[in-house]
């Protein structure tokens, strides 16, 4: 029996993002114990939707579902996009892992940082939106008061390798090359140990090889999962 991966998305949006694990759906066994095949499960209530995998077609929503068969020995798929009938499209990179992060006893803030780098180029559409999502175990409740303890850095320059000229003219031109840092990041209330956080990072984005970066200073938590999804229309900009 194949195993399967269930991709929930509404009006062609994703809303199972913490579960969306693209890295492969491997299952079936070959009799030696190796698993060699799965199966991708796409339920949308929008029938007729196109669903594509790395810009690869892969079917249509009917009835509500479409099924994807896959197996060990195709590559994994990075992407994951579902069209709609109004031509409306979601383009999500997908990150997992698991760094626990702890800015503590000689280890400094810099080292306790994981970057993510979300290869590839974005599509040439307008871009209507484009949303961050972070899952951090440990990273919720804190006894400590500490500021600033967490903090999310989205393609961020170091000012120092910029000449002073060029930052100026820089910054007239365009506000955001720098990129963007937020303090505080992941819910912090003592009802979860679990730490989410969502941003919408459109405004700090480059065409291509976009990079986040978490930084522990002063807790401790795991980094688990990054999804950036990116929402256009059919318009070419």
């Amino acid at each position: 029996m194949k195993s399967r991966i269930h991709l929930f998305v509404l009006s062609g949006f994703v809303l199972a993002l913490c579960m969306l694990l693209l890295s492969g759906a491997m299952a079936a066994s070959n009799g030696t114990g190796e698993h060699t095949s799965g199966r991708f499960v796409v339920h949308c209530n929008v029938d007729g939707a196109i669903v594509l995998m790395d810009e690869k077609e892969m079917g249509t929503i009917r009835n509500g579902v479409l099924e994807i068969d896959v197996t060990a020995t195709e590559p994994h798929y990075r992407t994951f996009t579902v069209r709609s009938p109004e031509k409306s499209r979601l383009l999500l990179w997908v990150k997992e892992g698991n760094d626990l992060m702890f800015s503590s006893y000689g280890i400094s803030p810099e080292m306790a940082t994981n970057t993510i780098f979300f290869d590839g180029t974005l599509p040439n559409r307008k871009i209507e939106s484009a949303e961050l999502f972070l899952v951090a175990p440990s990273g919720g409740y804190s006894r400590d008061m500490v500021i600033d303890i967490n903090s999310l850095m989205v393609n961020q320059l170091e000012e120092e390798k910029t000449p002073p000229l060029i930052r100026t003219i820089f910054s007239l031109l365009f506000p955001n090359y720098k990129g963007k840092e937020w303090s505080d990041i992941f819910s912090m209330d003592n009802a979860t140990q679990i730490g989410f956080e969502r941003k919408e990072i459109k405004p700090y984005l480059k065409t291509e090889e976009n990079r986040v970066a978490v930084r522990d200073q002063g807790d401790y938590f795991q980094l688990t999962n990054a999804i950036l999804a990116i929402r256009y229309s059919g318009d070419t900009v």
